[in-house]
């Protein structure tokens, strides 16, 4: 989350923002001497009509493999594309290995469905 209000400023008012609802703390928050910034996800929310925060990480994990979790959030971005469902996941597949096809077109159509205003 913290990435994400990182780059708000390079962002036009109009942009559409999907951010993954995983917080990683930065050394000085392991450390203990400061704390991980509360309210990011409605600070973003309230300067930026559409914002979308997704459970990247979790959803992955439920699925099988965090590891999946960018591939969730390609799904949830692919709603603001008109290119076919099946291209995406035909690019996407075309560089993994055939063992996690299966897992990773689960993330896709989870991620796609995070999505409800695209």
């Amino acid at each position: 989350q913290l990435e994400g209000l990182r780059w708000l400023n390079f962002l036009q008012p109009k942009a559409k923002i999907i951010m993954n609802d995983h917080k990683v703390n930065p050394p000085i928050v392991n450390l203990g001497e400061m704390e991980y910034p509360q309210g990011i996800p409605e600070i973003i929310g309230s300067k930026f009509k559409d914002f979308y925060l997704v459970k990247g990480t979790e959803i992955a994990l439920q699925i099988g493999d965090a590891r999946a979790a960018n591939v969730v959030l390609l799904g949830a971005m692919s709603r603001f594309f008109d290119i076919k469902e099946e291209l995406w996941l035909d690019t996407i597949l075309k560089y993994l290995p055939p063992k996690v096809h299966e897992l990773n077109r689960k993330a896709f159509a989870t991620g796609r469905g995070e999505i409800h205003q695209a």
